[in-house]
C-alpha cells in the first residue's frame, strides 16, 4: 500500500458540482468551463454554493479545495485543468497560494490538510529541492500527530514515506544538509543507529563552517556522543551475525567496561564467547544477562543452551523451563528442550517437544530431521 491508496478516501469528503454557465476569471485570466466537474468540501457545502438564483462560486475556497484533490490523487483526470484554473486564480502564483493555504492548515492544527497541499505542490514542482523538502517536512509533522493521538504503525508509515522523500532528495542533490539531518534522526527514530551516525557524520562533513547550521552541527554532535555505544553494539552484533566471534568479544570488552548493566551486551558477550568455544566465559556473562533480565526469554533461551554444551543438563532444563514458561508459542523453545530431555533419557519428553515444534513451525527442517532420526533410534 502506498499514500495514494491511503488517501483515496479522503475523496469520500467531497462532491462535484458543474456550473450552469462558463465562469470568467477575474483580470482576464481564464474560465471556468461548464464541463468541468468542481470539487466542494462536503462541510464547507453552504458557505461554498448559494443556489437560490443561480450558482455562485466562492473563489477563495476554490483555490484550496482544487488544490486538495489534486494533492490526493496525481491521477486524477481533471489534474491538469484543475493546475490552469490555479494559475488564473492565483495570478501565476499557485505556489505561494499553496504554501499560504498549508500555513493556515498548521494554524488550525489540520497537519494532515497541510501534508496533502505540500503533495500537490511535490507534484507541480517535482524538481524543486525545496518544495520535496518541505513535503517531507510536511509528513513528519502529520507523523507525529498521528503519534501524540495513539496511532503509532501509521506514525512509522508516514515517518518511511518522508525517510524515502530524503533519500531521493539526497540522490539528487548529496549536498542538501537539511535532508541529511532529517535523515539521521529519522535512524535514530527507527533504532538504527550505525544508519544515523553515518548520516549526522556526512552532516558536518557537509555543514563545514556554516554558520548557519551551528545550533544543527551541535545537536548532531551531541547525538554522536549519545549514540556511540549503540553504534558499538550493533556492530558487534553484525560481528556475531557473521560468525565472526572473536571481533564481537573485543568490541563487546570495550563496551561493557564502561556499560556493566547493560544486559543485551552481556547477553551478546555470552553468545560471542560461546562462538569461541570459550563455554565458561560464555555462562558467566549470560548468568549476568538473566541477572540484570529476568523477564527476556531470549536470555534463558541462550542460557540454556550453553549449558546443554557444557553438559549440565539440569541447569539447561530449568532456563529452558523459564524460556517457554515466558514465551509458549516461540518453537525453538520446544526444539531445544527435546534436545536436552533426549540427553537426560527422557524420550518420550522429547518426542512430545519435537512434535510441538513441527506443529508451530512446519516449515522447521531441524525438528523433521530429529524426529525421523530418533524413531529410527527407537
Amino acid at each position: 500500500m502506498n499514500l495514494n491508496d491511503v488517501l483515496k478516501k479522503r475523496m469520500d469528503e467531497y462532491v462535484f458540482i458543474e456550473l450552469k454557465k462558463p465562469l470568467e476569471i477575474a483580470g482576464g485570466k481564464g474560465r471556468i468551463p461548464v464541463d468541468l466537474p468542481l470539487p466542494v468540501r462536503t462541510k464547507a457545502m453552504a458557505g461554498w454554493v448559494q443556489t437560490e438564483t443561480e450558482t455562485e462560486i466562492r473563489l477563495e475556497n476554490l483555490v484550496g479545495d482544487l488544490a486538495m484533490v489534486m494533492g490526493i490523487d496525481e491521477t486524477f483526470p481533471h489534474f491538469q485543468a484543475y493546475h490552469e484554473i490555479l494559475e488564473g486564480l492565483t495570478q501565476g502564483r499557485v505556489k505561494a497560494a499553496i504554501e499560504q493555504q498549508a500555513a493556515q492548515c498548521y494554524e488550525e492544527g489540520l497537519q494532515d490538510d497541510a501534508m496533502i497541499l505540500m503533495r500537490t505542490l511535490r507534484f507541480l514542482y517535482p524538481k524543486d529541492d525545496r518544495v520535496h523538502f518541505s513535503y517531507a517536512i510536511a509528513l513528519e509533522l502529520f507523523a507525529q500527530k498521528r503519534l501524540r493521538e495513539g496511532a503509532e504503525r501509521a506514525c512509522d508509515f508516514l515517518y518511511g514515506i518522508a525517510a524515502e522523500e530524503y533519500r531521493m532528495l539526497l540522490e539528487e542533490n548529496p549536498d542538501f544538509t537539511s535532508a541529511r539531518y532529517k535523515l539521521g534522526y529519522y535512524y535514530l527514530y527507527k533504532n538504527q543507529y550505525q544508519a544515523a551516525q553515518t548520516q549526522f557524520s556526512l552532516f558536518l562533513e557537509k555543514a563545514g563552517e556554516d554558520e548557519s547550521l551551528l545550533e544543527m552541527k551541535q545537536e548532531v554532535q551531541t547525538s554522536l556522543q549519545q549514540i556511540e555505544p549503540y553504534c558499538m553494539y550493533e556492530e558487534a552484533a553484525a560481528y556475531v551475525q557473521a560468525r565472526q566471534f572473536e571481533e564481537g568479544v573485543l568490541l563487546l570488552e570495550r563496551l561493557l567496561k564502561d556499560h556493566a548493566d547493560w544486559w543485551q551486551a552481556e547477553l551478546l558477550m555470552g553468545i560471542s564467547l560461546r562462538g569461541t568455544q570459550k563455554l565458561g566465559d560464555a555462562v558467566l556473562h549470560l548468568e549476568r544477562a538473566a541477572a540484570l533480565q529476568d523477564q527476556e526469554p531470549m536470555v534463558f533461551f541462550e542460557l540454556a543452551q550453553t549449558y546443554y554444551l557444557m553438559g549440565r543438563y539440569t541447569e539447561a532444563m530449568e532456563a529452558i523451563q523459564k524460556t517457554i514458561g515466558m514465551d509458549r508459542e516461540w518453537s525453538d523453545g520446544y526444539l531445544v528442550r527435546a534436545q536436552i530431555a533426549m540427553a537426560m533419557g527422557q524420550r518420550k519428553e522429547a518426542l512430545n517437544d519435537l512434535q510441538i515444534c513441527v506443529q508451530l513451525a512446519p516449515e522447521d527442517m531441524a525438528a523433521h530431521q530429529l524426529m525421523r532420526q530418533w524413531k529410527q533410534d527407537s
